[in-house]
Parts: C-alpha cells; structure tokens; sequence
C-alpha cells in the first residue's frame, strides 16, 4: 500500500509485485521503536497527470512495534527503506510481457516528543515531525529511463498521539497530516511529491507473548483522507493500511 513512483499507462492498469529491504538507524532505543513513526511518512511519488493516485502509506514502515510509546523526552529515527519491483501482473494474476524496473529509497528522519505526565488512565501524550528525502527511479527495457527524480519528499506532521503501555500489551491512537513539500509539477518525470494534502487516522497495537517481551505481535491501521491534487484536479480517493509483524528481540 506505500506510494511509489506513479507508472506510466503501459504499467499504470496493472499490479506489480514489490520487495522492500528495511534498514532501520537511530539513537536512544529507536530500534524498539520503529513503529512510532505512525505513519510517519510516506512518500507519495507521482508524476503524470494521466497516472493513478495510490495511497501514500509505505508497506512494513510501522508493522513493528507499532502500539509502543517511547521514553517521555525527545527521541530521533532515522529509517531508510528500499522498494523495487520489476514484474507486471494483470489482473487475473498473470505475468504480462513487460520489462523494465521501479525502485524507491527513502530516508525519514523522525524526531518523536513524549510528555512525562499521563493523562486518560496512564496515556502519553506525544507528537512526531518526519522529514523524508526520496530518490525513485523507472526504467523499460525497451524506452531506457523513464523517469526518476531525488530530493525533499513531502513532509509527516503527527500533533496528536495518545500511548498506554501496559505489562502485556502496548496501545495508541494517532491524527496527522501529510504536507504537499516535496517537489511536483504537472507532467514532470522527476517528482519526488504527492501534489496534495493527506489527513490520517490511525491506531497500532504491540502484544508481548513473552514474560520478558522478547516475543511480540503488532498491528496498525491507518485511513488517510486525500484533497484534490494541484494542477490536475484529480481526487483520490480514501485509502486503509493494514501492517503486521511479528518481533523478537
């Protein structure tokens, strides 16, 4: 369900299998915390206005520990994420004869604020900012390069978190935004933004099957709300993310 380089018509009326190879850096205990990033970010990368308008959820980003609150204070992610994909399949599931490549490298640099009091029966109250850097590329065996393009994507602003955790279990409920900062312009090959704004709800939940939290289960949810897209006044449409994990530490 993460937002990829939109492909042009050829590849635009299929599905095309992808790999992601998450690689996750940061300090003070951001490794167990991957999934706070909520949504934090996604990328949307679109480019043509004939080409679809797709979620902007990245695949895996938050499927981790995605009901954790980190430690109150401040807390900085980095989490870098490759996407590539070179099959195109119908929509029967067969594979159709089209070549080529599409592949998305993302950087989020999340910086996360957690309250040292609680509120509602133990929740923290929390806030996350996540700035993201992008570089996609597509490429047909037959035309060469198709488009690709780097640079800022659009930023993830998440003012409202609220975290419970628990001795088993770990919970929280989210409200953000995805501001339109990334580089777009109407028929441009080398988009790095969505072109609109995006609102989010979402939820995620980490279950501890171990005493010692050392096995876990997650899950989160997300509902993102679209605008209308600058310069083409395309509308997408709402979108629901479902991720899962299973962690062991």
């Amino acid at each position: 369900m993460n937002k990829m380089k939109s492909l042009p018509r050829t590849y635009n009326q299929t599905q095309i299998p992808r790999k992601y190879i998450p690689v996750r850096l940061g300090s003070r205990a951001s490794l167990t915390w991957v999934g706070i990033l909520g949504v934090a970010l996604l990328l949307h990368l679109s480019t043509r206005s004939q080409a679809q308008s797709r979620g902007v959820y990245p695949a895996g980003m938050s499927a981790l520990n995605s009901g954790l609150t980190p430690e109150p204070g401040f807390t900085y992610s980095n989490q870098v994420l490759f996407y590539s994909r070179d099959q195109a399949k119908s929509d029967d599931g067969s594979t159709l004869p089209i070549t080529g490549s599409n592949s998305v490298l993302l950087d989020l640099n999340s910086l996360v604020w957690v309250s040292r009091k609680t509120i509602l029966k133990g929740a923290y109250y929390s806030a996350i900012a996540t700035l993201p850097f992008a570089k996609n590329d597509l490429t047909s065996d037959i035309l060469g390069n198709i488009s690709g393009g780097s640079g800022f994507g659009d930023s993830y602003f998440v003012p409202l978190v609220l975290g419970w955790n628990k001795k088993r279990f770990a919970f929280r409920v989210l409200y953000g935004f995805l501001a339109p900062t990334g580089r777009f312009a109407v028929g441009a090959n080398d988009n790095v933004g969505s072109g609109y704004w995006t609102q989010t709800l979402s939820s995620g939940q980490t279950f501890y099957l171990t005493k010692g939290k050392l096995l876990t289960l997650s899950a989160y949810e997300l509902y993102e709300f679209h605008t209308i897209q600058e310069g083409t006044g395309t509308h997408p449409g709402g979108t629901f993310d479902l991720d899962y994990a299973i962690g062991f530490a």
